[in-house]
């Protein structure tokens, strides 16, 4: 048995990467406002992308049923909404997620990605309810 003459090298052209963000404790009536990146001590709340990359989908869930009210999450680029939100209402008690077309929410190497949420007045329970925000990229990689 004879070993392979040529060494055939593949690489993907993108990598799927999730970004995990999260807020303890839910209030109501929150607007727009910035998660932090999950498991860092401070309150860090974008992330800086190497690459050139797209959001293309977004997860929401929450620790405790939602008995009221709405909530709302959002994945950003440079701190401004990318149009693909989750919501959290009677419909879907503890879990959302949404995706979005290819080509369509897209960044450069350098930007940040974050995630923010927004409660109504009436959301609860308010009181020992966290939520964590996955913002799902894929990185290009071409070039290195």
């Amino acid at each position: 048995m004879g070993r392979a003459g040529t060494v055939e090298r593949i690489i993907s052209k993108g990598q799927l990467v999730p970004f995990t963000f999260t807020r303890t404790g839910v209030a109501a009536s929150a607007t727009n406002s910035a998660m932090q990146i999950s498991d860092t001590a401070a309150d860090v709340p974008e992330a800086v992308i190497p690459f050139d990359f797209e959001v293309v989908a977004v997860t929401t869930s929450i620790t405790t049923a939602r008995s009221a009210g709405t909530l709302t999450t959002e994945a950003t680029i440079n701190g401004t909404g990318t149009g693909i939100t989750n919501v959290i209402n009677g419909q879907s008690t503890t879990r959302s997620r949404n995706t979005s077309r290819r080509g369509q929410k897209i960044g450069s190497a350098g930007d940040r990605i974050g995630a923010r949420l927004t409660t109504d007045a009436s959301f609860a329970p308010v009181t020992n309810n966290d939520v964590a925000v996955t913002v799902w990229v894929l990185c290009h990689l071409e070039g290195i």
